[in-house]
């Protein structure tokens, strides 16, 4: 995620590091808002089965589907 914010350059750098705080915790409260769920781990099985003929059909023929 990207932020942009527009700062005037005649502002003092105080203000733009209290708007940058006040904007860091607005942001962290809203993510602490944000349901967190274990997340259950997955197993993946893996198969090699040897195939003696494979006909594949070309790319011309792909493209024509």
């Amino acid at each position: 995620m990207q932020i942009v914010i527009n700062i005037p350059d005649n502002l003092p750098t105080e203000r733009v590091n209290q708007m940058i705080k006040e904007l860091e915790e607005k942001l962290q409260a809203e993510a602490d808002l944000i349901p967190t769920q274990a997340k259950s781990t997955r197993r993946v099985y893996a198969h090699l089965i040897t195939v003696d003929n494979l006909d594949l059909p070309s790319r011309d023929k792909l493209y024509e589907r």
